[in-house]
C-alpha cells in the first residue's frame, strides 16, 4: 500500500473502534498490534501520534482507566482532523486514476482522455448549485451542456462544457496533461459545440486544429519555444490574433480549410450518434 493508503487505512480503523464512542482494552490492544504490524504507520500521521502514546500506556503493561481516557481522547481528536486527510487521499486517487487514462491517450488523435471519474463540480455564478460531471462520458447535468453538447458523439472535444473542463483540470496528473490536451484545458476556453476539431502532424510536432467558427475563427493550440498555446486564426481578414502565429503559421491556416463539418457528420450529430 502507499503512504496515502495507509494512513486512510488507520483512519478508518479509528473509526471501527470508536464507532460507540468508546475504547475497551481489546480495542486499544488491536490498535497497537495493527501498528505493530504495519510499522510505515508510525512515521505519518495519524500513527506518529498515536504510537508514542501506545507506548506510553503500556510501558508498565497495564493499561488503566486514565490510559483508556488518554487514547479514547487522541483517536478522537485524529477522527476530528480526519476529514482533511481523507480528502487528500481522494484527491490523489483521481489523479492517480486520470495520469493511466493520460498515459493511454493518442494524442494524434482529436480525442480528451477518458477518465472513470464523476465528480460534482460548483456553479461558476451561484455556489449554492451543484453540477455532476462524467469524465468517462464527457457529461455534465448543466443547462449548457444538455441543451448544447449532449447530442455531439462521445469522445468529441465539443461535449465539453466548463465545468468537464474545470473538472479535467482539478484531476490532473501530477506530470500534467500530454501535449495539445494540456494547452486545451490549461487555456480554460470552452470548445465552441458547432465546430469540428482534428490534429495535423507537422514534422515532428502537432497541432490540434478546429474548424471555422460561424464568424471565421478556428482555434489552434501549437507548440512553441515556451510550451504550448493557444492561437486564433481568422479566415474572412486570413490573420492571426494580436498578429500572434505560431511556427508553420501558412501550412496550418491551409489545414484550417480542410476542417470542416461534414453534412453527414452533422447528421450524426444531431441524432447524437
Amino acid at each position: 500500500m502507499s503512504d496515502s493508503d495507509i494512513q486512510v487505512a488507520l483512519v478508518k480503523l479509528c473509526e471501527q473502534i470508536l464507532a460507540d464512542d468508546e475504547l475497551t482494552s481489546e480495542e486499544v490492544y488491536d490498535l497497537g498490534q495493527w501498528l505493530n504490524d504495519h510499522p510505515e504507520a508510525r512515521t505519518a500521521w495519524p500513527g506518529d501520534v498515536l504510537f508514542p502514546l501506545l507506548v506510553q500506556v503500556y510501558e508498565d503493561q497495564k493499561l488503566t482507566k486514565t490510559d483508556l481516557k488518554r487514547v479514547t481522547s487522541k483517536v478522537r481528536v485524529v477522527l476530528r482532523k480526519a476529514p482533511a486527510l481523507l480528502a487528500r487521499a481522494h484527491q490523489q486517487a483521481r489523479k492517480d486514476v486520470a495520469a493511466v487514462a493520460a498515459a493511454e491517450t493518442n494524442t494524434s488523435v482529436a480525442r480528451l482522455p477518458i477518465v472513470p471519474i464523476s465528480m460534482d463540480v460548483t456553479s461558476f455564478t451561484n455556489p449554492a448549485v451543484h453540477y455532476h460531471v462524467e469524465l468517462q462520458t464527457l457529461s455534465c447535468s448543466c443547462l449548457d451542456w444538455t441543451k448544447r453538447r449532449s447530442r455531439l458523439p462521445k469522445h468529441h472535444i465539443g461535449r465539453c462544457c466548463k465545468h468537464v473542463m474545470a473538472t479535467y483540470r482539478r484531476v490532473a496528473p501530477p506530470n500534467g496533461w500530454p501535449d495539445w490536451i494540456g494547452a486545451f484545458f490549461a487555456e480554460g476556453w470552452t470548445p465552441d459545440a458547432s465546430v469540428e476539431w482534428d490534429v495535423m502532424v507537422i514534422g515532428k510536432g502537432k497541432a490540434l486544429v478546429s474548424s471555422l467558427s460561424s464568424r471565421g475563427w478556428a482555434d489552434v493550440y501549437a507548440k512553441t519555444s515556451e510550451g504550448w498555446e493557444r492561437f486564433g486564426y481568422n479566415s474572412n481578414e486570413d490573420r492571426w490574433s494580436r498578429g500572434h502565429a505560431p511556427r508553420h503559421a501558412k501550412v496550418i491556416a491551409g489545414f484550417v480549410h480542410s476542417v470542416r463539418p461534414s453534412v453527414f457528420k452533422r447528421i450524426l450529430r444531431w441524432l447524437g450518434a
